[in-house]
């Protein structure tokens, strides 16, 4: 197929870099400071706060209760819903881009591998997601479907990023970190807002919503949302047929029931849909099956929430929640319920102790339908996962000396009972210095694909007339992978103006997953009769990884900030003596050895604002994905209060450009296209 033409950019960029790297006042431009605050003041925009305010922003991740930034015991980064407005990202793969530490692949139109500190792929098993408490880890493959986890950006409050182990607060997938997606409450969403946004890859992102009002304690929004992605391209050029709608709709309601008790309901239901097209293996010549068909993915969930708030600083916090989820397409089908429950009670502090303890039960039960090549024994399985956590945070020394210990029990039906301890120090020094340490386990538990699955890769003719058949193979002696991370932190900030947050890490790593290979055998079902190679996963290898990552926040003017980061990782497998597997140590290049990101953010007289940020991901060794830098920009301009328009544009500096080496899944990685857009967003 003939790739589109895209739009000129040559005088854009000229027009973008101009105001990423000159203040207002260098660029011969009166600022009027009233009128800059007055503009960021109707837009809600966290942007306008000093970096010691938001540096006080209450999180809820590390702690799994409100703690200021500042307080917070670990690698954490929260990315505010207004800086994802500002920077024109309209789904939340991209939105994690900002974050510092936080490694994003965009593989084909319709998926991403994320993750931190190492092991990426496009099932990244290593990072737990959330959207308000609720866990989008998909226990099949183990891993996140991101091309589903949409909402309206105008409805994220804040993304709350921790890097490394959070299983002892969240349970087990939590090794090498969480993000926890944190939408708006239903008061701060009133009235109404239409969107529409076009552009040459994300061919749409248009959401219609309105909030309202039960009465003087309730507050509720309702919204629809449709999104539509471009395909990407082959690196020969050639279209890749991946491109996907989706249609999502949901509702959030927040009632007062009293003075102390509050209740929160919220769901979404989606429909994505796209084309399937390649080949999957056959006995028969050619021994490969083209296919050229529909993939669809659908999915419901309904979240209840009470809060219970106690005299002093104790709170009583109950969840349920229900979500169903639909995979269909040429390979296999696929059916999910979860039913989810979780307590938890934060004690009033006392005597320097404030403890936070609670228990949990979720059932999911999946339906599978199988194909020949990827299929799961038995095909319909029931698990439960039976958890209960304590932590208790110790104040000394008036508040500048903290000791936190914490463990979560768990007990799933593959591995039994699983333990997941946590120490924390952390100590302020003076009044603008704080250092932090961890020590902490956290387990990936088995996934379904890693006891009961059956891939067959591919086929091929042998002697004779034979036929053979290259198999993976799953193995129910599986056991959990784990990590004992070490962590050190120190935050430095001496002014209003200027903050810098370093971390450093070393982790190691156990009974990590390889694929071995076994003896061939005879199969006659199906027919014809073939050999199968087969290949088994096993907790064969070890491995440790290490780095640094450091962020720094910069008020250049009440007008103009900057803010930037940098990351060095490193990754050691050591495969056991008893090991044949000679392609899990791959995983050592998976992820880029350097990182790095300035953003700029400015404010302009006339309720103008240019935006923009270039990204530094280094060399990915296997598959030799070279290294790459990425312009993104936007112009935003408020015509009136509560109308504003927008044009940018992302990777500007490259018609198209390779992020992953490619996947088992998807064969080679897709190369990912400029997209210049505008965007309209009245609110009324």
């Amino acid at each position: 197929m003939t790739r589109r033409s895209k739009p000129p950019l040559g005088g854009l960029i000229p027009f973008f870099l101009m105001f990423c790297h000159l203040p207002a006042a260098a660029a011969g431009i009166a600022t009027d400071p009233v009128e800059v605050s007055s503009a960021r003041a109707e837009a809600g925009d966290l942007t306008s706060l000093s970096l010691e305010d938001l540096m006080n922003i209450e999180v809820t991740s590390t702690a799994k209760k409100g703690q200021k930034v500042a307080d917070a015991a670990a690698a954490i980064y929260v990315i505010p819903g207004d800086e994802i407005l500002r920077s024109g990202i309209t789904s939340i793969p991209e939105a994690l881009r900002l974050a510092p530490g936080i490694q994003v692949t965009r593989v084909g139109a319709a998926s991403w591998a994320i993750t931190s500190r190492g092991f990426n792929s496009l099932f990244a098993q290593w990072m737990l997601v959330l959207i308000d408490g609720r866990t989008v880890y998909s226990p099949l493959f183990a891993g996140v479907y991101w091309d589903v986890q949409d909402l309206p950006v105008e409805d994220i409050e804040r993304i709350e990023v921790i890097r490394g182990p959070g299983a002892a607060l969240w349970g087990a997938n939590a090794v090498n970190g969480v993000i926890n997606i944190i939408t708006r409450k239903a008061k701060d969403t009133q009235g109404g807002l239409l969107t529409a946004g076009y552009g040459t890859e994300e061919r749409a992102a248009d959401t219609l919503q309105y909030g309202g009002a039960f009465g003087a304690r309730g507050h509720y929004r309702v919204y629809g949302r449709y999104i539509r992605h471009d395909s990407t391209v082959e690196p020969s050029g050639v279209d890749s047929r991946d491109e996907w709608d989706g249609r999502r709709a949901g509702f959030r309601a927040d009632w007062d029931l009293s003075a102390r008790d509050a209740l929160t309901l919220m769901g979404d239901t989606y429909g994505n849909h796209g084309p399937s097209v390649g080949s999957s293996a056959s006995l028969t010549p050619p021994y490969s099956t083209p296919f050229d068909s529909q993939q669809a993915s659908t999915g419901t969930d309904v979240v209840a929430r009470w809060e219970h708030r106690h005299p002093g600083e104790g709170r009583t916090d109950l969840q349920i929640y229900h979500d169903r989820t639909s995979r269909t397409g040429p390979i296999f089908d696929q059916d999910r319920a979860t039913s989810d429950l979780d307590f938890q009670h934060q004690m009033a502090a006392r005597g320097g102790h404030e403890v936070i303890w609670g228990v949990g039960y979720r059932i999911t039960s999946d339906e599978i339908g199988n194909g020949f090549e990827i299929s799961f024994m038995p095909d319909s399985r029931r698990d439960n996962l039976f958890s209960a956590f304590a932590q208790d945070d110790i104040s000394m020394a008036e508040g500048r000396f903290r000791l936190i210990l914490g463990a979560r029990l768990e007990h799933n039906d593959y591995t039994g009972f699983e333990l997941q301890p946590d120490l924390r120090v952390l100590r302020k020094v003076g009044e603008h210095q704080t250092v932090w340490g961890a020590v902490s386990r956290a387990v990936r538990s088995p996934a379904r694909a890693d006891f009961g699955a059956r891939d067959n890769l591919a086929a091929f003719p042998g002697p004779g007339g034979s036929t053979f058949l290259v198999s993976f193979f799953g193995n129910d002696l599986f056991v959990s992978e784990d990590v004992l991370a070490y962590q050190a932190g120190y935050r430095f900030h001496p002014a209003d103006t200027f903050h810098v947050d370093l971390a450093t890490f070393y982790s190691q790593y156990r009974n990590l997953r390889t694929i071995e290979p076994g003896v061939p055998f005879l199969e006659t079902d199906p027919s014809p009769p073939h050999v199968v190679i087969p290949a088994t996963v096993a907790n064969n290898m070890d491995g440790v990884a290490y780095g640094a990552e450091v962020a720094a926040n910069l008020r250049v003017s009440p007008q103009w900030d900057l803010d930037c980061s940098y990351t060095y990782f490193g990754l050691d497998l050591d495969p056991d003596s008893s090991s044949l597997d000679t392609t899990s140590i791959d995983l050592e290049g998976d992820s880029p050895r350097h990182q790095a990101q300035i953003r700029s953010e400015l404010s302009l007289p006339k309720r103008f604002s240019v935006d923009n940020a270039l990204y530094f991901v280094g060399r990915l060794e296997n598959g030799g994905v070279p290294s790459h830098l990425r312009l993104d920009s936007q112009v935003a301009w408020m015509i009136r209060q509560g109308l504003e328009v927008s044009v940018g544009g992302q990777n500007l500096l490259e018609s198209r450009h390779q992020e992953s080496g490619g996947s088992i899944f998807l064969g080679t990685a897709a190369e990912i296209e400029r997209n210049v857009y505008g965007k309209i967003t009245w609110r009324f």
